[in-house]
C-alpha cells in the first residue's frame, strides 16, 4: 500500500486488487476485535511524483460519531469514528476481482446521516496493477 499526498489534492491510497481486498479483510477483523486502534504502515520506497510525498501509514481508531480523516504531522493519515461508520468507510477497500488499474473509490461519497465530520479530508482508494507501475 502506498499513500500519496499533496497539500492541494486528496490523499490517495493505492495497491493491487488482491492487496486491497486483503487489507479490507484485515480491517473487518480489526473492527470486530476489542483493539481500539490499528496502524498500517505504507510503502515509502518509491518516488511520490507527481505528488509531494508518500505518507508512512494510516491509523484507524474506534471512537464515537462521524468519520474524521486527518493528517498527523504530515506523515500519517488518521481515520476515527464509530464502529458503524468505520465499517462503511473501510468497505471501500473491497474491489471486485476484475477491477483494473485506475478503478477507485471515494469513501466520503455515502448518503448516511451523521456519517462524516465537516472538516474531514477526502480520500481516494485506487487500484494500482503492480508496485512498478506507480504513479
Amino acid at each position: 500500500m502506498r499513500i500519496y499526498y499533496s497539500k492541494n489534492s486528496d490523499p490517495m491510497i493505492t495497491d493491487t486488487v488482491s492487496d486491497l481486498n486483503t487489507l479490507s479483510l484485515r480491517l473487518k477483523r480489526f473492527l470486530s476485535s476489542r483493539e481500539p486502534q490499528l496502524f498500517l504502515p505504507a510503502d515509502t520506497s518509491c518516488s511520490a511524483a507527481p505528488f509531494d510525498s508518500l505518507l508512512s501509514g494510516i491509523c484507524f481508531e474506534k471512537g464515537t460519531g462521524p468519520i474524521l480523516v486527518t493528517l498527523e504531522s504530515e506523515q500519517t493519515l488518521r481515520v476515527t469514528g464509530s464502529i458503524e461508520n468505520l465499517e462503511v468507510w473501510c468497505s471501500h477497500f473491497t474491489f471486485p476481482d476484475g477491477a483494473t488499474e485506475g478503478d477507485h473509490r471515494h469513501p466520503e461519497n455515502v448518503e448516511r446521516a451523521e456519517y462524516l465530520a465537516l472538516d474531514t479530508l477526502s480520500v481516494i482508494i485506487e487500484v494500482q496493477d503492480a508496485p512498478e507501475n506507480a504513479l
